[in-house]
C-alpha cells in the first residue's frame, strides 16, 4: 500500500511540474498598422519599444501603456532609406542602421528618445551594406556588413555609436565565396555575457563566427541549416547562454519549404525532428529558457520545452523582426504592411 501511495505521489509531482513549466502561456493584443511601409528592425528595453524600416519610417511607444501608443518619429531626409535594424541603449539614447548599397548604409543617433536625430555615420565603400548591430551595453557594440573582401567585414563601437572603427586582424573569419550575412532581421549578429560575439552567414554556405574575447580570436562551427544559394542560410540567431542557441532561416525565395529551416545547439548544431515542420523564418527570440517564438512569412510558430517540438500559431500572422524585454516580459512582432503585435508572457 505504501509503495502505491508513493507512486501516485511521484506521478502527482510530475505531472505538476510539467504543468508549471506550461504555465508560461503568450499572450497577445491587437494588431495595429502603424504606416505604408515594410518593418525589418525591433526592440523594447527601458519601458520603449521602437519599430523601424522602409521609407525611413520609424515609430515609438511607452511600454508603460496600454496598449501601445505609437508616435512617429521623424528622421529628416531619410525617406528613401531602409532601417533595418534599431537599438535602444538606455532609457534616452536609440541607434538606427539602415541597410542598402554604399552610402545607403548608415548609422543614426537619437539622445532624446527618438525626438531629434543626427546622422553619426555613413558607409563610403561601394561593397558594403550592412545587416545589422548589437551591443554588449549602452557603449560597446559590433556591427557586421556584407563582405568587401575574402574577410569579414565588421565595426566597432566603443562610445554608445557615435564613432565606428573596421574590427581588423589576421584572425578573422574567411568567407568562402559567395557567403555572407543577412539583412531581413537584425538578428544575425548577436553580442552576449562579457565578450562573446556570434554571427549566423548563408548564401554558398551557412556557419557560425564566434569570438569568446571581443572579436580577437574567432571559432567557426558549420551547421545543417538549408544552404547553398543565393536566398538560403542563416537568417537570425539567439544564445540564451553559450550552451543554449538556437539559429533559423532557411530560403527566402521559397519560404513553404519545410526540413532544415531550425537549428538548435547542443554540443553540435542539430537539425529536430520534430522542427522538420517549420518553413522559413526570419528572426526568433528566446523568450525564456523553455519559451523560444520564431517569425517570418511563412508564418509564427512557439516552442514552450526550449524547441523540442514547435506548433504555429493559426491566429497570427507572419511577420518579419520580434523584440522582447526579459525584464517586463513584453515583445512585438513587426513585419509587412506596417504591421505591429505586441504581446506578452504570463508567468
Amino acid at each position: 500500500m505504501n509503495q502505491i501511495i508513493v507512486s501516485f505521489i511521484l506521478i502527482l509531482f510530475s505531472s505538476l511540474s510539467f504543468a508549471q513549466v506550461n504555465t508560461n502561456k503568450i499572450q497577445f493584443g491587437e494588431e495595429v498598422v502603424l504606416a505604408d511601409c515594410s518593418f525589418r528592425g525591433a526592440a523594447v528595453a527601458h519601458n520603449m519599444a521602437i519599430v523601424s524600416g522602409s521609407n525611413g519610417k520609424v515609430f515609438n511607444a511607452l511600454l508603460s501603456e496600454k496598449p501601445l501608443q505609437w508616435n512617429l518619429c521623424t528622421v529628416a531626409g531619410c525617406d528613401t532609406l531602409q532601417f533595418r535594424d534599431v537599438a535602444i541603449l538606455n532609457a534616452q539614447v536609440v541607434l538606427l542602421m539602415s541597410a542598402g548599397a554604399g552610402k545607403s548604409s548608415q548609422i543614426w543617433k537619437s539622445k532624446d528618445a527618438g525626438a531629434t536625430w543626427k546622422k553619426e555615420y555613413q558607409n563610403l565603400k561601394a561593397k558594403a551594406f550592412f545587416n545589422g548591430f548589437d551591443f554588449w551595453d549602452d557603449q560597446q557594440g559590433v556591427l557586421i556588413s556584407d563582405p568587401i573582401d575574402k574577410q569579414v567585414y565588421l565595426l566597432q563601437t566603443k562610445d554608445g555609436g557615435s564613432n565606428w572603427s573596421r574590427l581588423k586582424g589576421e584572425n578573422l573569419p574567411t568567407l568562402l565565396g559567395k557567403e555572407y550575412g543577412f539583412a531581413a532581421s537584425g538578428t544575425g549578429i548577436q553580442c552576449f555575457g562579457n565578450e562573446n560575439i556570434r554571427i549566423g552567414t548563408g548564401g554558398q554556405v551557412a556557419r557560425i563566427f564566434g569570438s569568446n574575447n571581443y572579436g580577437k580570436s574567432w571559432q567557426i562551427e558549420t551547421t545543417p541549416i538549408l544552404q547553398g544559394s543565393d536566398s538560403q542560410g542563416i537568417f537570425s540567431i539567439d544564445y540564451f547562454n553559450e550552451k543554449q542557441a538556437i539559429a533559423v532561416g532557411g530560403d527566402y525565395a521559397n519560404d513553404t519549404l519545410i526540413g532544415s529551416n531550425v537549428i538548435t545547439l547542443n554540443k553540435s548544431w542539430v537539425v529536430t525532428d520534430t522542427s522538420k515542420n517549420i518553413k522559413f523564418k526570419s528572426c526568433v527570440k528566446y523568450l525564456n529558457e523553455n519559451v523560444i517564438l520564431l517569425t517570418g512569412t511563412s508564418g509564427t510558430a512557439i516552442s514552450y520545452n526550449a524547441g523540442e517540438s514547435w506548433a504555429y500559431l493559426k491566429n497570427t500572422k507572419g511577420y518579419h523582426t520580434i523584440a522582447f524585454d526579459k525584464l517586463t516580459n513584453q515583445g512585438i512582432l513587426a513585419g509587412s504592411e506596417g504591421r505591429v503585435l505586441a504581446f506578452w508572457l504570463a508567468q
